[in-house]
């Protein structure tokens, strides 16, 4: 139960933050149409007051079928995200559903000198140069040990029959 529960509200946070998303792509959408027609008009304009090119004029005019398409495009993405997340509310698809909020999330808190440790010590080339100091150090380590004399004690006793028993030390 609780796996399906999950993905239920999987699927809803999911539709949520699409709907949100088709809709600021709606809104720039229409920011971009605005700016293409008035581009044309301000193109058209030059042409017919003989300063600009036809080719200007007729570039900026394709610019706006563009961006008209590109807002039909977006509102038919905000209607399908809409009626996706109707459906996985169990509502009617066409019910109008108004949604509160924003796709800009909460600035994170990063520490410099926490992220630049944590960086220098999870870098592979310094961790291999680590290494090799070490290394180096342990072969300096037993260069030196290698001029002391090596000493072993130890201690045996020896037994043989009819033979006193002896301990060399």
């Amino acid at each position: 139960v609780s796996l399906v529960r999950q993905e239920i509200i999987y699927n809803v946070k999911s539709s949520f933050y699409q709907l949100l998303l088709t809709l600021e792509t709606q809104k720039y959408a229409r920011e971009n149409l605005e700016m293409a027609r008035d581009f044309f008009n301000k193109a058209k304009e030059k042409y017919e007051s003989g300063e600009g090119a036809k080719f200007e004029m007729l570039r900026a005019k394709v610019e706006a079928a563009k961006a008209d398409n590109q807002l039909k495009v977006a509102v038919n993405q905000v209607k399908l995200a809409k009626a996706q997340l109707n459906f996985f509310l169990a509502r009617d698809k066409l019910r109008p559903i108004a949604i509160r909020g924003s796709l800009k999330a909460a600035p994170i808190e990063l520490q410099l000198q926490a992220l630049q440790a944590k960086a220098l010590a999870s870098r592979p080339d310094i961790k291999k140069e680590r290494l090799a100091v070490k290394k180096e150090n342990l072969a300096k380590k037993q260069a030196f040990l290698s001029y002391l004399p090596d000493v072993s004690l130890g201690v045996a006793r020896h037994r043989i029959d009819y033979e006193p028993t002896t301990w060399d030390i």
